[in-house]
């Protein structure tokens, strides 16, 4: 089962392409997690992840914009060797649009 769930913050406003009759919307995800170094101190990584989206899931990614906080859920993708992961999203889930948040 090829499954793929991420939740992050855009790094990028969505690169929306349109043509004939196709909308991709492709965007720049980053997730962070937590762990214990060997010093025993909590240490952070991020990790980006490339994500696309086709259809009506694309053209509802214009709502996006850099910053916004989303749940992915999509297949992993790998073109070749040479190339990175790509997520194919199946669903998209807008959690907190910048518009929305109170803090600016």
């Amino acid at each position: 089962m090829n499954l793929t769930m991420l939740i992050g913050f855009l790094g990028e406003n969505p690169a929306i392409e349109e043509k004939e009759n196709k909308t991709v919307a492709r965007f720049s995800l980053a997730t962070k997690s937590r762990f214990a170094g060997r010093d025993g101190m909590t240490q952070e990584a991020t990790d980006w992840h490339s994500i696309v989206a086709f259809g009506g899931l694309a053209k509802a990614c214009r709502r996006l914009s850099k910053g916004d906080r989303v749940a992915v859920v999509g297949r992993l993708r790998s073109p070749d060797r040479r190339n990175p992961s790509e997520v194919f999203a199946s669903d998209i889930e807008f959690l907190v649009l910048r518009a929305d948040r109170s803090d600016g």
